[in-house]
């Protein structure tokens, strides 16, 4: 059975931490490492109720694209919605990973699959990042 550290070290792979914006909350933000993933469930932001779902169908593991505790957190209590719905998670032993603007950025990801989709010819990055390691479709 694959572990959080063996789901994470594979998204890594695909959307490295390096092309992730400086100003984002990138990664594994909450969870054990050593915990055995059954079930994972994966959605664009985790809400009250994708948190809720996630926790009532025994999820070990959430990957969104959007992270939680975006900005710093300063205390981590019941008294906010964010707040509650992090602590229940915790409390259900459900991991949490984000890899927002690192799968942005890397080859394959949701800009590239964007711009296939739209039909887009020619596209390339408005800035410059570090290339990812993977190749393209096609040029393994």
């Amino acid at each position: 059975m694959p572990t959080v550290a063996n789901v994470v070290e594979f998204l890594e792979q695909f959307a490295p931490r390096e092309l992730a914006a400086d100003w984002d909350n990138v990664g594994l933000l909450l969870g054990e490492r050593n915990v055995e993933v059954e079930r994972m469930m994966t959605c664009l932001t985790v809400t009250s109720e994708s948190a809720a779902e996630a926790i009532e169908g025994r999820v070990h593991l959430i990957v969104t694209h959007h992270p939680i505790l975006f900005r710093g957190v300063k205390s981590l209590n019941d008294d906010t919605p964010e707040g509650r719905m992090v602590l229940s998670l915790a409390r259900a032993g459900v991991a949490v990973y984000s890899p927002h603007t690192a799968f942005d950025n890397t080859r394959g990801g949701i800009n590239e699959l964007l711009a296939r989709c739209l039909g887009l010819v020619d596209v390339r990055p408005l800035r410059r990042a570090a290339p990812s390691p993977l190749p393209r479709r096609g040029e393994r």
